[in-house]
């Protein structure tokens, strides 16, 4: 189970282009994220970009934001 405790906080805002398309159409997320990841591991840009996939991302075409595990 993750430690919520001690969280990243960030303000994410998706330029124009149609990427908000896949972020239910909002420009501007506030999102926390645990500070480390389920290993313990600090949370990095990968975390980040995981977290969003799973947590913030309504839209099911994953593929149209990452690609072998990369934006």
């Amino acid at each position: 189970m993750r430690d919520f405790t001690a969280l990243l906080v960030y303000r994410l805002t998706i330029q124009r282009g149609g990427l908000e398309m896949l972020f239910s159409n909002q420009r501007i997320h506030k999102i926390a994220v645990p500070a480390k990841d389920d290993s313990g591991t600090p949370a990095n840009v990968a975390f980040l970009v995981r977290h969003l996939c799973d947590h913030v991302m309504k839209d099911t075409r994953k593929e149209l934001f990452v690609l072998d595990g990369t934006v």
